[in-house]
């Protein structure tokens, strides 16, 4: 019996690290693929787990009746989770949200929390009765939420391989849904057999059990878990007719069809149109920086080239080359299935070379010197995007262009009105590219502006006289009278018309691992969308380092002073320790996760991994701290050391982030820099894993409660990780970036460090 409760457990643990790639998976797609998405779910999904953690924990029940619980929770947690899945897909109609429009943070909030929190509960309250559970089949009562919560993590590193190489490519979310479910009611039926003669509960529970177990064998065997999806997944998209959706290792794809035009989604974002783009846009953008140089012949495309800009730029006679980079290249084969005469003419022809790469990593890897590089993205809305508009990235496109190249890139904007948010992102990304090139002009738009940069002066001196010149030496007759939507731009009352509106806007500058420029695209977006939050967050981008450290001295200090006076000292201390340290690896995921996003651009298909590798770490924790547990003191030893151990890796996170991004950009070393995000992954969980039995086993010495002890710690480690997802996920990383925050958090855990020494010398030696 005992052996299969620690099925159950792991089986558990599998269950939640799954629950959560898929949610996240699915949400992505809603929240139009914005990571801060990630740290939502993440926490959201945490806080509800530790409720329910909690919430358990508050009564005490008899063998037959924990079996009976268990079954019954595992039930509840896998029906919600299945019928989450087609909730979160037709969320945007239920809210009233066009296709394609994004969701403000509120919403997304707001969503997230009330999606997650029924199968969240459910899980966290599993963990709470599995120890229930556990602790009346084993003989050594002690310490067995440390092993329930080492199972568990095991689980969890199991779960975050076999979904990441397995589940995801093997099927739709619905469907590795319904087979998570089948399996474990596979398991809660083998208990409740087990127990049938000994228990009355237990035979109860077989009566319902029974037939769930083969109404799903019927469901997944008979394809109606099949057509649920197609319905829930065609829904999503009302009123376009869906064509296609695919997932793929760096997102979900999805092809609709409106009145003879296919619109291509990535993660929820349209990314191309065709056969029929937006004609006067594409021409502006292809033509104006074209014309801006004297003899265009290598170029270089980084997304969105199909449908309408390669064709506009192959106008030009000099042009040899074209390198056409696309990260998915599954977007290649759905433009293959569902082309067009114009895509077909653009792809095959000769001088197109496609690349399905990410194009920062193709154009750091590439030998080329381009006099054009054009980004295909339209602002950094994401962490995936957002490094496209970085000074790394510009210092990169400088380094592979001509003596005479260009950078083109394109954000949101209009010829007329617009708002502090939108001044703020214009200015930071111009003077960011002020950082790199010495030359940047900035062409007006109705939607959207466009951004020359270049070594070179010449993008200054374009007007409409020099491009009907340069027009008529290229022989582009069919453009001789130059069009109105491109001369319009050219007017000489625009030279200073950006730095007009941009005057006493943000000079803060975008880098990789401070990613302003995200923030305040988010805080446009919110504007217009969310008003009164809008307002609130952009008023976020004040918050400083400094700030945050002298508001948490004071509070430092009278947690100092309560604890010196407290009779329970260690009891004060230890949940305080926990629930910090809990932040601490919400924070650790967050940045890994976030910085492998902004150095490879997919990391859609390695969260699984880095979670995994994360909870192996601390996985391998549990052992070695039961290990070294032999006396209290030597315990509480043991423990503040890991509170200066975790300092340290706040120290030192931030140089090593730097460091792999260095061996990234050498195209030789990218494997070792893949081992080394994972390596840190392990580091992280290790550190921040070993405190958890170090506090089981101390507040047992004061408390002999074994359940509720488990429970208040886990709780402590999961609501430190909410917090760690909310405040640091979505404000403290976007405003204050990697170093800033790795500051703070070093400021609390100093603070924690200097109690746990006072405690160690004046308290313990008393005991």
């Amino acid at each position: 019996m005992k052996h299969l409760i620690y099925c159950a457990v792991l089986l558990m643990g599998f269950s939640g690290i799954t629950a959560e790639i898929l949610l996240i998976r699915e949400l992505l797609s809603v929240f139009s693929g914005n990571e801060l998405s990630i740290a939502m779910v993440l926490a959201n999904w945490l806080l509800f787990e530790a409720a329910g953690c909690l919430l358990a924990g508050i009564k005490k029940e008899g063998t037959g009746k924990s079996i009976r619980n268990f079954v019954l929770l595992t039930f509840l947690f896998c029906s919600s989770l299945l019928a989450t899945i087609p909730l979160i897909r037709i969320v945007k109609n239920i809210m009233g949200i066009a296709i394609g429009e994004s969701m403000g943070l509120y919403a997304m909030f707001v969503t997230s929390f009330l999606i997650l929190m029924p199968a969240g509960m459910l899980h966290g309250a599993l963990f709470t009765l599995s120890c229930r559970l556990l602790s009346h089949f084993h003989n050594e009562k002690k310490n067995l939420g440390g092993r329930v919560y080492g199972l568990e993590i095991l689980g969890t590193i199991a779960g975050g391989v076999v979904c990441t190489w397995l589940l995801i490519p093997w099927g739709h979310t619905l469907k590795t849904v319904s087979f998570i479910f089948l399996f474990n009611m596979a398991v809660c039926l083998a208990l409740v057999l087990l127990m049938y003669k000994k228990d009355s509960s237990c035979r109860k529970t077989a009566f319902w059990i029974t037939p769930v177990f083969c109404c799903l064998i019927w469901l997944i065997f008979s394809g109606q878990i099949q057509r649920i999806h197609e319905i829930s997944i065609q829904a999503q998209w009302q009123p376009h007719r869906l064509e296609v959706c695919r997932n793929s290792p760096y997102g979900s794809l999805c092809v609709l069809e409106n009145k003879g035009q296919y619109l291509f989604f990535q993660d929820g974002v349209p990314v191309l149109i065709t056969p029929i783009p937006d004609i006067p846009f594409v021409e502006k953008l292809a033509h104006l920086p074209l014309l801006a140089h004297p003899s265009p012949s290598h170029i270089m495309i980084l997304g969105g080239g199909a449908g309408g800009l390669i064709t506009e730029i192959l106008k030009h006679p000099g042009v040899k080359s074209i390198d056409y980079t696309e990260l998915d290249p599954m977007l290649f084969e759905l433009l293959d299935i569902f082309s067009t005469p114009l895509t077909q003419a653009e792809l095959k022809r000769p001088e197109v070379r496609i690349h399905a790469a990410d194009g920062r990593l193709f154009l750091a890897s590439s030998d080329t010197f381009y006099d054009l590089v054009f980004t295909g993205v339209s602002e950094p809305g994401t962490l995936q995007t957002n490094r496209y508009f970085t000074k790394e990235f510009f210092t990169l496109a400088q380094r592979r262009l001509k003596p005479e190249g260009i950078l083109v890139l394109t954000l949101p904007g209009s010829m007329g009105y617009q708002n502090r948010e939108l001044k703020d992102l214009g200015s930071s990304i111009f003077h960011t590219l002020g950082e790199v090139f010495p030359f940047i002009r900035v062409l007006p738009g109705d939607g959207k502006k466009i951004f020359l940069a270049s070594p070179s002066a010449d993008i200054l001196e374009l007007n409409a006289e020099k491009a009907l010149k340069v027009l008529e030496e290229r022989g582009m007759g069919a453009m001789q009278a130059l069009p109105w939507h491109i001369e319009q731009p050219l007017h000489e009352g625009w030279a200073n018309w950006f730095q007009h509106f941009v005057k006493d806007a943000s000079t803060k500058i975008n880098e990789d691992f401070r990613p302003v420029g995200m923030f305040y695209s988010i805080a446009y977006w919110n504007s217009l969308y969310a008003p009164d939050f809008g307002r609130f967050y952009g008023k976020l981008e004040h918050i400083r380092m400094d700030g945050i450290i002298l508001f948490l001295l004071p509070l430092l200090l009278a947690s100092g002073l309560h604890m010196a006076f407290s009779p329970r000292k260690i009891r004060s201390f230890i949940p305080l320790a926990v629930f910090s340290t809990g932040t601490c690896a919400m924070l650790f995921t967050l940045i890994l996760i976030f910085a492998f996003q902004s150095v490879y651009g997919y990391i859609f298909s390695w969260i699984g991994l880095l979670i995994a590798f994360f909870m192996a770490g601390s996985a391998l924790a549990v052992p070695v701290a039961e290990k070294w547990m032999k006396s209290i003191p030597q315990t509480f030893s043991l423990f503040y050391k890991t509170e200066i151990a975790l300092a340290g890796l706040l120290c030192l996170l931030p140089l090593f982030i730097k460091g792999v991004q260095f061996l990234v950009n050498q195209a030789e070393m990218t494997g070792a820099a893949n081992l080394l995000f994972l390596l840190l992954a392990l580091s992280c969980g290790f550190i921040t894993g070993i405190q958890f039995p170090l506090a089981n086993r101390l507040y047992l010495e004061e408390k002999n409660d074994e359940s509720r002890t488990a429970a208040l710690f886990y709780g402590s480690d999961l609501l430190g990780g909410w917090l760690g997802g909310m405040a640091g996920g979505v404000l403290l990383l976007p405003v204050l970036g990697l170093y800033a925050t790795c500051m703070v958090m070093l400021t609390l855990k100093l603070g924690l460090f200097l109690t746990a020494l006072f405690l160690k010398f004046f308290y313990l030696p008393w005991r």
